[in-house]
């Protein structure tokens, strides 16, 4: 009887709850949304301009001084397609994850008034750009519409896009009628922008959507944008400097996401932002308007392709000329000395590459008279003092290389990652892809820098190292490189397997089974902290904060979001197969450790029994970092140079005549 009360009273109690519960929920589903704070915000829409176009506008510079002018990255995945450039800016997030019209739908659910004005004399805008960015019918036009207390105006002027055109834009770089027209048509938005100015409190914003023809072919691919918040009558009337720009997408002064839009025009109104959308709040500085950006981002973008060919070609050649020589190597048995000393110090050389490139990303100018002998100069000098250094093992040389590789990582990211942002190799942050923290192309860097460190090491001490770097690497204000540190913990958990003593057998399966199972455990427990940490920590949003956000630890999102990464992955193959090469090269190199051939062999037999395992390591540390990183040919095909480096340099070392001859 008791025990049926107890039931009894159990299932009531439940009932109850469920039924406050559920109440509690309609109750705050039936609340109307408060009121938003009052003000208008005008969003100008002058497309098809450069920085320095937009900033030789009187009005548009009045409104940089009562505010701020920025730069605006857009992704390069779609920056070349009007359709989702605007699609991004109502959404607030990247087309392939965009909530069509979040914006538009988000401030009228908020009792905002939004409309379009016309003020085109060229054409009219496009019903698409209105429709993508806010939602609206095309006839809610703002003429003879009284000004609300909460309203949100969008003037679209595509007078600049109208005449950017093959016809008119092969004649812009001279003073001829073309420019002078475009000339005439920004002073004609700019007296408009003042015409416009709402005398409340107001939000006020001019930006560039896409970069026009002559922007292209220069390589100009950034857009320029000027906001300014206070009373309309006072913004054109400031009289000190011009400010920067920036947001916390970006972390750089000078520099916003055109994704940086939407969430910005709702916190002006005082609305939350939806977790769909992926910018921040724009906000002004301190910092004088970014020009010297601007040039470095022009400079950037002339030296940034002929650059990497020439480390590319430099690469293939010394790949080349090293195979060549353990060819002849394995069939004479013998090369001269001076020849083999040369290929010692070639492959030191392509070892210190990747530091030269990393420490040019701080170059504060972007010319070939700065970058070559830089790049250069700093090559060579790190391949003399590890040469040095070593006395003659060329192990100690390549951990001496990967202390100083690490050493820089790791103090450039407790200073902000400054390097990362635009290296002479790899991605950029004026390409919207990665704004901070470490690129993609240099996680291999990582990778072997830190196994180089930790291969001398007593096995707990060394999984340490590589475990620590992972955290570094997925730390939100360190490298904030999620797919880095899961690549770094699975290097640890492969060199905790194959570092035992004694060495365990590479062709027995027991043997990759509990490398599988280290790896996985090693995973596991770090990328749990990384995302705990993502998660919850102090400071703003990272990509793996928005990735925990969105899945809501749902098992099917988070495939679903490793199955789109994987996707791109393979449209970057397919756009440049001969990315494929060094991913061949990997496998290639993989056998060659294990079984260890003809001078290969010999020299791995003869340096240490451990370091086929270090190669080992790096090859499956690049196969994961493929898997775990949505650029993933960028995230491993640079780690063959690290493994062909680890297995030519013990080959020549070997067959050196002399017992104790300089790396």
């Amino acid at each position: 009887m008791a025990r049926r009360a107890l039931s009894g009273g159990l299932a009531a109690f439940i009932a109850l709850g469920t039924l406050v519960i559920t109440s509690t929920r309609l109750e705050a589903a039936s609340i109307p949304p408060p009121p938003p704070r009052t003000g208008v915000a005008v969003l100008f829409v002058e497309d098809r301009a450069s920085f320095d176009e937009l900033m030789a506008v009187p009005e548009f510079q009045a409104l940089a001084r009562a505010g701020g002018a920025g730069l605006m990255a857009t992704n390069q995945s779609y920056r070349d397609d009007p359709h989702e450039v605007y699609l991004a800016l109502g959404a607030g997030a990247a087309p392939e994850s965009a909530d069509m019209q979040l914006l538009g739908r988000t401030l009228q659910t908020n009792l905002v008034y939004v409309c379009v004005s016309e003020t085109s004399t060229q054409s009219p805008p496009t019903a698409t750009s209105d429709e993508l960015l806010l939602g609206v019918p095309r006839l809610k036009l703002c003429g003879g519409t009284p000004v609300r207390p909460a309203a949100f105006i969008v003037v679209i002027d595509d007078g600049l896009a109208s005449l950017d055109t093959p016809s008119t834009a092969n004649g812009l770089t001279g003073p001829n009628s073309a420019e002078r027209e475009r000339t005439a048509v920004l002073a004609a938005a700019g007296r408009r922008l003042a015409q416009s100015l709402p005398p409340s409190r107001a939000l006020v914003m001019v930006m560039t959507p896409s970069p026009s023809r002559p922007m292209n072919a220069a390589g100009d691919e950034v857009t320029p944008i000027v906001m300014a918040e206070g009373f309309g009558s006072d913004l054109l009337s400031a009289s000190h400097s011009m400010h920067a720009l920036t947001s916390d997408t970006t972390r750089q002064v000078g520099l916003v996401a055109n994704v940086d839009v939407a969430p910005t025009i709702l916190d002006f109104f005082g609305i939350p932002v939806p977790s769909a959308m992926d910018g921040s709040v724009i906000r002004t500085t301190d910092d004088p308007a970014p020009f010297a950006l601007y040039r470095l981002e022009r400079e950037q973008r002339r030296v940034r392709l002929p650059i990497q060919l020439a480390v590319v070609l430099f690469l293939a050649a010394a790949a080349i000329v090293a195979t060549v020589a353990l060819i002849v190597l394995a069939r004479q048995g013998s090369l001269p000395e001076p020849f083999l000393g040369g290929l010692r110090f070639l492959v030191l050389c392509c070892a210190a590459l990747p530091i030269s490139l990393m420490a040019g990303g701080l170059l504060p100018r972007r010319t070939y008279l700065a970058v070559v002998p830089f790049v250069v100069g700093l090559t060579v000098l790190l391949a003399l003092a590890a040469r040095g250094a070593a006395r003659g093992d060329p192990l100690r040389a390549l951990s001496l290389l990967g202390m100083v590789g690490l050493a820089f990582i790791v103090v450039d990211a407790a200073f902000g990652a400054h390097a990362f942002r635009a290296p002479l190799f790899g991605g950029i942050m004026f390409d919207g892809v990665r704004y901070y923290g470490l690129g993609n192309a240099f996680i291999p860097t990582l990778v072997a820098s830190s196994v180089f460190v930790a291969w001398p090491l007593e096995r707990t001490t060394a999984v340490a190292v590589l475990f620590g770097a992972g955290l570094v690497a997925g730390f939100p204000h360190l490298l904030a490189d999620v797919g880095a540190s899961i690549t770094m913990f699975a290097a640890a958990g492969l060199w905790w397997t194959l570092a035992r003593r004694p060495r365990p057998n590479a062709r027995e399966w027991r043997t990759w089974v509990r490398a599988a199972v280290a790896v996985g455990v090693a995973v596991v427990v770090g990328l749990g902290i990384v995302l705990l940490v993502n998660r919850y920590g102090p400071g703003s949003p990272t990509h793996a904060t928005r990735f925990v956000e969105r899945t809501h630890g749902r098992l099917g999102a988070a495939i679903r979001d490793v199955w789109h990464r994987l996707g791109i992955g393979v449209g970057q193959i397919r756009r440049y197969p001969v990315g494929l090469l060094p991913l061949i090269g990997l496998p290639v190199a993989l056998w060659l450790a294990v079984r260890g051939p003809g001078p290969i062999g010999v020299g791995l037999r003869t340096v240490d029994d451990r370091w086929g395992d270090l190669i080992v390591v790096l090859v499956l540390a690049a196969v994961i970092g493929y898997v775990a990183n949505d650029t993933g040919v960028a995230a491993s095909a640079p780690a063959f140079l690290y493994v062909f480096a680890a297995l030519a340099l013990p080959a020549f070392t070997a067959a050196s005549r002399t017992v104790r001859t300089p790396v």
